[in-house]
């Protein structure tokens, strides 16, 4: 007779892609697997990296046993590599982190503090430490947002949300998923979708646990033309759903399409 063997599944699953990320990858992975709180997986993906980042997760897998490693063969994009890593997280709720930021130790632990007193939370939001590249903490973003608080009706006009602080239910996140058609800008998409369902942001606006790295060599910053276009379709494809169509948004959102019609002109 076999005995009983109760294996305990992670409450929270961590989620990162990673492409030629050599630079940053220790500092960013190390900043996970030193959280206080200690039950979690770390699903890392790396899509076709052509410079050492692939070996460095090898390594790092081999001496930590919550990380669990896919890798693509070809690149496929963050938005397909992050519905991979999707349909593999056993955690009760999934939290993304991108592979040159940092966690501040306790992050994974603050988020279940609040969520033992917010226990619908479906999806979390924080602010971010902006860091360079010297791990130097330099601003905080959005300050705007810290200083006023965060309004839903602002991702009526552009993102606000990091995507990298999201910690979301993972029936939630798996029902839904990141739409593939959107190379860039998948979150900002993705935020539209789950709210119209009727379900809310949970955003914690005192929160400092996430350290945003901006660098020349980031995903936005290099893809800073195709980020803006998908935006644009996003909140056109949106607006006539999300948003009453009333004067001054009918302003907006001209303004928006002669703004990213400019765009176009000057790429």
């Amino acid at each position: 007779m076999q005995p009983n063997i109760r294996i305990m599944m992670p409450e929270i699953t961590v989620i990162m892609s990673v492409f030629n990320g050599e630079d940053f990858l220790h500092s960013s992975i190390n900043s996970i697997l030193s959280q206080s709180f200690t039950n979690f997986e770390f699903i890392i993906a790396d899509d076709a990296s052509t410079d050492s980042s692939l070996k460095i997760l090898e390594e790092f897998a081999i001496n930590d046993k919550r990380i669990r490693l896919v890798n693509n063969e070809v690149n496929k994009g963050l938005t397909v590599t992050l519905n991979k890593c999707l349909d593999l997280a056993r955690g009760e709720f999934i939290a993304r982190q991108d592979a040159d930021d940092c966690s501040k130790p306790d992050r994974l632990l603050n988020f279940m503090k609040y969520k033992a007193d917010n226990d619908s939370v479906e999806l979390y939001s924080t602010p971010a430490e902006v860091i360079d590249q010297s791990d130097k903490v330099y601003a905080i973003f959005p300050k705007y947002i810290v200083r006023y608080g965060f309004d839903v009706r602002i991702l009526s006009y552009y993102n606000t949300l990091i995507h990298g602080t999201m910690i979301i239910r993972s029936s939630t996140m798996k029902a839904l998923r990141y739409n593939e058609l959107f190379r860039y800008a998948q979150d900002f998409e993705f935020y539209h979708r789950f709210l119209s369902t009727g379900k809310s942001i949970s955003y914690v606006s005192d929160n400092r646990d996430y350290q945003l790295r901006v660098h020349s060599n980031s995903i936005s910053s290099n893809n800073m033309h195709r980020q803006y276009l998908s935006v644009e379709k996003v909140l056109l494809a949106y607006r006539a759903k999300a948003y009453p169509w009333t004067n001054k948004n009918r302003v907006l959102f001209k303004f928006l399409e002669l703004y990213f019609f400019i765009l176009k002109k000057v790429k």
